[in-house]
């Protein structure tokens, strides 16, 4: 028997298991039929289980490659509202969203859509995603020119680079929405990393010259 959900279930709907409604002697939890406060239960941690970090810095004659990785392991977070639900706040379906449950489409992976439905919306696993990343902070690549060919310009040393700023993430969680972001400390429950109406870290590419007289 499919206990009873948050509101009217439909096909397509996501369903919560029935955790407990009560305990028994050992206290062990003893399901009730009914979906409600009793079956909520910790689903994950904002807090990464593993930080880490590796900075390169190689040189060879007049090339120097330098560059900063950084990431975390073991952490998870998930994003409310319509940023990631559906039709959610009357929200329009994005492209990534399209595939939702309907009777030609039973295997979709997200359920129904509905402007109304407050079963689907419900803090779950089912939203929550992988935040760990890789990502790639900083890489800049040089050449400092022979003072041979500095001679004649009167300058005593040249150094020419180009730089990328987060040109890399490797990650599981959603698609465009920065796992960086920090958790919702608004939120009275959950792992919420708040609703993504956040910008993404931004790309930047850089080309200098360094030059000593």
């Amino acid at each position: 028997m499919v206990p009873t959900q948050f509101g009217t279930l439909q096909p397509g709907d996501v369903r919560y298991k029935d955790i407990a409604g009560a305990f028994d002697a050992n206290g062990n939890p003893i399901p009730d039929g009914v979906i409600n406060d009793a079956d909520k239960t910790i689903i994950g941690s904002t807090i990464p289980r593993y930080t880490y970090g590796l900075n390169l810095d190689l040189g060879y004659k007049g090339l120097r490659l330098s560059g900063f990785l950084q990431g975390v392991g073991k952490a998870d977070g998930y994003l409310n509202s319509h940023y990631v639900v559906p039709l959610a706040n009357a929200s329009a379906v994005k492209p990534w969203q399209e595939d939702y449950w309907t009777p030609d489409n039973p295997n979709a992976a997200l359920p129904r859509l509905s402007h109304v439905s407050t079963n689907n919306t419900q803090n779950s696993t089912f939203w929550m995603r992988d935040a760990s990343y890789l990502r790639l902070k900083n890489i800049q690549l040089g050449y400092e020119i022979p003072a041979s060919f500095l001679s004649k310009l009167k300058v005593s040393k040249a150094f020419i680079y180009v730089n990328g700023q987060n040109l890399f993430t490797k990650t599981k969680f959603y698609e465009g929405y920065d796992p960086e972001i920090n958790y919702d400390a608004s939120s009275s429950e959950g792992v919420t990393l708040g609703n993504g109406n956040f910008y993404p870290q931004v790309k930047y590419y850089t080309f200098g010259i360094d030059l000593k007289f």
